[in-house]
């Protein structure tokens, strides 16, 4: 169930929101974001982000890129993995095409395969489909379980569109 968390940059004089998350560690990284997208100065800073609910909080530096290397920072290509987990035989990934993100779940891991034989005796990769649509935050949640860090999160999330 979604909470709303209070967020502040530099004890408030660099703004503040108040993102709607499930957890402590979502509403850091959409923190991230929304900081992220601010004014800053074009040689780039250091800012501290405090986000917190109730009794819950979290307060981290982060660093506010250099324009150059905003310019750098491209969203995420049509089909491509922006987050994966390799498991013993399986692995999960989340994949955007056209601004959505699509959850797979293939057979492969560590001990798995994703290649198999055709009848020439011949390896060929076999294609992993989608197994679902995802929103964001969902994207979000998952890469947070599998141990992204909350500034990886928060900028490989923005190619999403869907929420």
């Amino acid at each position: 169930m979604s909470e709303l968390y209070d967020a502040e940059i530099d004890g408030g004089q660099g703004g503040d929101t108040t993102p709607t998350a499930d957890s402590l560690d979502e509403a850091c990284a959409l923190a991230i974001d929304w900081a992220d997208e601010g004014d800053w100065p074009a040689e780039g800073c250091d800012i501290t982000i405090r986000v917190w609910r109730g009794e819950e909080e979290e307060s981290f530096a982060h660093h506010i890129p250099s324009q150059a290397e905003r310019e750098d920072d491209t969203l995420a290509e049509d089909g491509e993995v922006i987050a994966r987990s390799e498991g013993e035989w399986t692995t999960q990934q989340i994949v955007v095409m056209d601004g959505e993100a699509y959850y797979r779940h293939a057979n492969g891991g560590a001990h798995g395969a994703h290649d198999q034989m055709d009848g020439d005796g011949v390896w060929r990769e076999q294609p992993i489909e989608p197994t679902r649509q995802i929103d964001r935050s969902e994207a979000r949640r998952l890469m947070l379980d599998w141990g992204y860090t909350l500034a990886d999160v928060a900028r490989k999330t923005r190619a999403i569109t869907a929420d």
